[in-house]
Parts: C-alpha cells; sequence; structure tokens
C-alpha cells in the first residue's frame, strides 16, 4: 500500500485541532492520511461554497430525495 503524499502543516494542524475538539485520537501512523484527505475535502467544500445563491433561497426543512 502505498503512503499518501505528505499534508502541509496547516492541514496537520486543522485535523490535531479537530480531533481534539471531538475528544478523538489519531494513532501517529494516521495522522498524514486524515490531514491528506481533511486538505482534500477543504478544497471540495470551498467550491461548494463559491456557488452563488440568489438571496431568496432557503434551506428545506425536512429532506427528500
Amino acid at each position: 500500500m502505498s503512503h499518501p503524499p505528505a499534508p502541509d502543516k496547516d492541514a496537520l494542524a486543522a485535523a490535531r485541532a479537530m480531533a481534539t475538539l471531538i475528544g478523538l485520537e489519531i494513532i501517529p501512523e494516521h495522522r498524514a492520511g486524515v490531514a491528506t484527505n481533511l486538505a482534500r475535502l477543504m478544497q471540495q467544500a470551498e467550491l461548494v461554497m463559491a456557488v452563488p445563491l440568489p438571496a431568496d433561497v432557503e434551506p428545506a426543512s425536512l429532506f427528500t430525495p
């Protein structure tokens, strides 16, 4: 199994802070992978948040697929 690329220091710090906040222990062997995936998720969230929405759009009170 290949190792994920080394995450940047911001992603490592964010993963550490979030894990501490919710009381989650991340073993040292998994920290780089968790931070790399967190960085990817944050990039994806930026794309979603960049989509402009009209001012009259409101969240649904109940999601129905």
